[in-house]
C-alpha cells in the first residue's frame, strides 16, 4: 500500500530536495490535488546541475535500482520552480 507524503516547494533559495520516509521501491511526484498549475524541474540527484523539466499536471515517477530499495533518509531528487511556492505529494510505495 502506497503512503504518501509532502514535500513544499518554492523558487527561493534552489530546489529542494524529498526525503524518503519508507522503505520502498518507487517513488511518485506531483502537484498537489493533481491542480497543474506550473512546470517543474526534477533534479534527478539533489546536488545535480542537470534537470528535466515537466509539464503542469504530469508525474515524476522513480523506480529504485533492480533489487534494492530506497530506505528512510534517502534524498533521490530535488523540484525546483520559477516562482511562488507549490505543494507537492510524494508516494512511496
Amino acid at each position: 500500500m502506497a503512503k504518501t507524503f509532502n514535500l513544499t516547494v518554492d523558487a527561493a533559495g534552489g530546489a529542494d530536495s524529498y526525503t524518503v520516509q519508507t522503505k520502498c521501491s518507487k517513488l511518485v511526484a506531483y502537484e498537489q490535488a493533481q491542480a497543474g498549475t506550473t512546470d517543474y524541474s526534477v533534479y534527478a540527484s539533489p546536488g545535480s546541475a542537470t534537470f528535466v523539466t515537466k509539464p503542469a499536471g504530469s508525474k515524476y515517477e522513480l523506480p529504485a535500482p533492480p533489487g534494492r530499495f530506497f530506505k528512510p533518509g534517502d534524498q533521490p531528487f530535488a523540484i525546483g520552480i520559477a516562482v511562488g511556492s507549490v505543494q507537492f505529494d510524494v508516494e512511496e510505495s
